[in-house]
């Protein structure tokens, strides 16, 4: 009995560590790790108490309802006010819980991760994992059926897994398999101790006979358990991704192929940019015209009551960034314009699906497949695997000139624009729309976006700072102009643009950086600190001009000169340079200098799909894990082919068996029965005329014939860098998706494995010989 209840007691609290490890997954959603401490608190009670109930030999069902009221006891006394004896549940405690509860989830709907960590959150988050545990617990400590805790901890898992944009981080992966394998490993050694003591066979002595031991068992479960933790974590870095539309993705019926492209929301991660990341550098600009600023990613245009986003995006072909941009919308050729043309470098560090630009780009020069919005002017990456991340690019933008009057005077406006960009939800709070009229008892929509930037820009109306939680919810809107009315650029952008809306006047909400810092002559940098939010209103004849109700304590964020009433001016921009052109559509002066074509690569397709289906995701995922143990297979023959290869011959058959793995891989013949001389001439043909690629061919054929017939093998300390230069020639001439295929389905290893049964076969078969010429046993 004693040994049952130690190996209970064992078993429970691996069963509460690996809970705890499981709840790791939540480090990217939540602030700060205090809530992992309180997880461990507020669990540590019902695993103390099912391990006494157990003690007292209860029956199972009643430990967990004993474990439940321990928790809803615990509960009470740490969060509930009005509970009876301070620690007893009472219908006023529940009440403030459930006050609490309602405040969490309006966190976790309205903030953007890591969201901050307020006592709402955290407790919905700790009972989420005190819910899981005391499963995870029933199942192991009390029912002995420890398989079954990996559905309660999948399911915590999974929570944070699908939530956070960015995934959950490795090692809370590996930490909770390794305690969910610790948990099977204890479960089935206390089961083998109760088999009873061990038999030997007659005649063997003990130290030659490898006994079943708990220890024995233990160990191999450990060296299995690591090596599985240790192929889950490592197989998704050796899969291939799938090229975007490959299973069928989005419906859409424009011209074309292109689809509807679904990307994360740019806003979500403003604050924690501005606060964590202010000193690091995301991009380099380099111009000639003035000092560049306000350069844009995208537009978010939809306000659903809870949040600003974008709507989704029809990214058609016509739409590729190669061809020339159509003009802006609403922008009338009456109306001044400048151009000014950029040369932008971006940091390995900042990785968008947006690129950005100035409104509004006019010519683009990019590799890679890139496509604009024609209603939004914002360029977006029509592949999903390419990104901003360390790319070179230039650009030419048109700067529109309206004067005060001309936004003065502009009447009239596009039932399709206000019928868009006027949308506001219906439980818009009353104390929003009232506040607005307040403000704006004035008669032109000009006029009232004037005195809503004015309002907000009066100094000590508000104050602004990073500590306040993101967020646009209608609560939060209330908050941030009525009760607290502190906040950031987030908040002041969404809030006039909803405020303009409820004037009748076209808003939406632009999110980029506000202006960089110059290292060097017409060079400037832009850091994470200058990344910003601000509405863009619309005015007929004028199109989508910007706004700043931000407050000058902003650094950088002034007011636009046409913005700040004078109908007397002429110009927006006192640093503007004369007017280039009045047609926005003429032909842009790009600099000369010419890209680096090692800034980004090429990547084709057009494919621009929308969200996928269900049924795309399922056939997805049952073609990834299809493609999961071949691509393995063949990752770990290439890299025992050269830890195996110490000398320059070795190395040199190493290269070659490897390049010949290559081509068979992308479905090409393999010349047989012939010399690498040979070989290397009939394979030369499949080079794309690479003069790199064919003396390094030449130089691994002769590397080959020497460690065969010479003596002195050649050097061998070139020939990895040579194998790399032919096989990137051969897949260069492939399409995409055969290279695609080569990757997931290498042919080499169905070949591979030809060879290795005929030689299993030969010597089997010598064997077999050897064998039938020895005497027979008496």
């Amino acid at each position: 009995m004693r040994s049952q209840l130690s190996t209970q007691t064992q078993i429970a609290a691996l069963a509460w560590l690996t809970t705890l490890a499981c709840a790791l997954a939540f480090n990217p959603l939540i602030e700060g790790s205090g809530y992992l401490v309180t997880a461990a608190l507020v669990t540590a009670v019902p695993m103390l108490a099912g391990g006494g109930l157990r003690a007292a030999r209860v029956p199972g069902w009643l430990v967990l309802v004993g474990q439940l009221a321990a928790l809803l006891v615990w509960i009470t006394a740490l969060y509930a006010d009005g509970a009876a004896l301070g620690f007893l549940p009472t219908p006023a405690a529940a009440d403030s819980i459930r006050l609490l509860l309602e405040s969490g989830l309006q966190t976790a709907q309205t903030q953007a991760p890591p969201a901050p960590a307020d006592t709402g959150l955290v407790l919905l988050t700790v009972l989420g994992i005190a819910a899981c545990h005391m499963l995870v617990d029933w199942f192991a400590a009390t029912l002995h059926r420890v398989p079954l805790t990996g559905l309660p901890l999948l399911a915590l898992y999974t929570v944070p897994a699908a939530i956070s944009a960015d995934g959950v981080p490795t090692l809370a992966f590996v930490v909770a398999a390794a305690g969910f394998v610790m948990l099977l490993a204890s479960d089935e050694r206390s089961r083998l101790g109760q088999w009873g003591r061990h038999l030997t066979h007659a005649g063997v002595t003990m130290q030659t006979q490898r006994r079943v031991t708990d220890k024995t068992l233990g160990a191999a479960a450990q060296r299995v358990g690591v090596l599985a933790i240790g192929v889950a974590a490592l197989v998704p870095l050796l899969l291939p991704s799938f090229p975007d539309g490959a299973f069928g993705r989005g419906d859409g019926d424009g011209p074309g192929d292109g689809g509807t492209v679904n990307v994360s929301n740019p806003i979500v991660d403003i604050r924690r940019e501005l606060r964590e990341l202010s000193n690091e550098p995301a991009m380099t600009v380099r111009t000639t015209g003035p000092a560049p600023e306000y350069f844009r990613l995208a537009a978010l245009d939809e306000f659903d009551g809870r949040r600003w986003q974008f709507s989704p995006r029809r990214l058609d072909t016509q739409f590729e960034v190669d061809q020339q941009l159509a003009p802006p919308p609403g922008l009338d050729p009456q109306i001044p314009t400048r151009r000014q043309s950029f040369e932008v470098d971006v940091t390995e560090t900042f990785r968008s699906d947006w690129l950005p630009a100035p409104y509004a780009p006019s010519a683009v020069q990019v590799n890679g497949d890139w496509r604009y919005s024609p209603e939004t002017m914002d360029i977006i990456s029509a592949d999903d695997d390419l990104t901003t991340a360390g790319l070179s690019y230039r650009l030419t933008s048109v700067f529109a000139q309206p004067s005060s009057n001309d936004l003065a005077t502009s009447t009239g406006i596009a039932a399709r624009i206000t019928a868009t960009y006027t949308d506001l939800p219906e439980d818009l709070p009353e104390q929003v729309g009232d506040l607005t009229d307040s403000i704006t008892g004035v008669a032109t929509r000009y006029e009232k976006a004037v005195a809503l930037q004015e309002w907000f820009r009066e100094p000590g109306r508000f104050v602004y700072t990073l500590e306040q939680p993101s967020g646009h919810s209608s609560s939060a809107l209330v908050d941030f102009l009525i009760r607290d009315r502190r906040g950031y650029c987030e908040q002041f952008a969404a809030a006039m643009a909803v405020m303009a809306r409820h004037e009748g006047i076209p808003a939406r909400v632009a999110v980029g950086f506000l202006r960089g810092t110059q290292v060097g002559e017409d060079e400037y940098q832009f850091t994470y600190a200058d990344m910003h939010a601000w509405p863009e209103l619309y005015f007929e004849g004028a199109g989508w001009v910007r706004f700043e109700p931000t407050p000058a304590a902003r650094e950088g964020s002034v007011a636009p000169g046409y913005s700040t009433g004078d109908l007397d001016e002429e110009s927006t921009d006192p640093t503007a340079e004369p007017t280039e052109s009045t047609d926005p559509t003429a032909e842009p002066n790009l600099p000369e200098r010419e890209l680096d074509p090692g800034a980004a690569p090429t990547t084709g397709g057009d494919d621009a799909g929308g969200g996928s289906g269900p049924v795309g995701i399922a056939a997805a995922a049952v073609l990834v894990l299809a493609a999961a143990l071949p691509a393995l297979l063949r990752a770990l023959v290439r890299r025992r082919r050269w830890s195996r290869a110490g000398s320059s011959r070795e190395l040199a058959e190493a290269a070659w068996a490897e390049l010949r793995d290559t081509v068979i891989d992308l479905r090409r013949t393999w010349p047989a029965t012939t010399t690498p001389r040979r070989t290397a001439a009939l394979l030369q043909a499949k080079l794309a005329h690479s003069a790199a690629a064919e003396a390094a061919l030449h130089r691994l054929a002769l590397a080959v014939e020497r460690a065969r017939f010479a003596r002195t093998p050649a050097a061998a300390e070139s020939l990895r860098d040579d194998l790399g230069r032919v096989e990137e020639a051969l897949r260069s001439q492939e399409s995409r998706m055969d290279r695609l295929r080569a990757r997931v389905l290498p042919r080499s290893l169905r070949a591979g494995y030809g060879r290795w049964n005929a030689r299993r076969s030969v010597r089997s078969q010598t064997r077999d010989d050897d064998a039938s010429a020895l005497p027979s046993a008496p």
